[in-house]
């Protein structure tokens, strides 16, 4: 079984846990059902992630994430995990379509990755951290506009951090996202 399966049969507040510790925090300061839906958005990008990172090629990851690209855009559930998020996006008024730009950071990673400068380390942080900021918005119940620059800053901000830790490991898998240009 891989782990995108194992993962759709856990409960979300333990994949969150398991994969998350810092969110897992973080989420005791929501409130029950805050948490309970960051929990729910932490899986669905667990998920995708699992799909871009485990898949057995770069080919099949292509694939997988393509056709989660055309569930979402067609509002269309594939899985447990597709409808899950799709009623999530219903309940929580967030918009679906920025899953389509996390899939596009997501599908970038598939090859050799190297970032050539510092506008390309912000789009790609943006495409795969910055959107999940505006996801929680809606899954914290902000509809302050105001609120939205921050989050995804504070999105940018953790997948910096996330680039810094992991140099070794991503150079490992071919991907350099430090700016050549630094």
């Amino acid at each position: 079984m891989n782990a995108s399966i194992a993962m759709d049969e856990m409960n979300p507040r333990a994949v969150m846990a398991r994969h998350g510790k810092t969110f897992s925090l973080a989420s005791k300061f929501l409130g029950d059902e805050i948490a309970r839906r960051a929990a729910r958005l932490y899986k669905f990008c667990r998920y995708l992630d699992d799909i871009a990172d485990e898949s057995a090629s770069s080919q099949s990851a292509a694939t997988a994430l393509r056709q989660v690209r055309a569930a979402i855009s067609k509002r269309q559930a594939i899985d447990g995990m597709t409808s899950d998020f799709l009623m999530l996006a219903q309940e929580t008024a967030l918009d679906p379509d920025l899953v389509l730009i996390l899939l596009d950071g997501m599908e970038g990673d598939l090859g050799k990755v190297e970032i050539r400068n510092q506008d390309e380390l912000i789009l790609y942080a943006y495409r795969v951290a910055g959107v999940v900021g505006l996801m929680m918005c809606s899954v914290m119940n902000v509809r302050d506009s105001a609120a939205l620059p921050f989050a995804i800053d504070l999105g940018i901000a953790m997948q910096l951090t996330n680039i810094a830790r992991d140099v070794r490991e991503d150079a490992a898998m071919g991907r350099r996202y430090i700016p050549g240009s630094w």
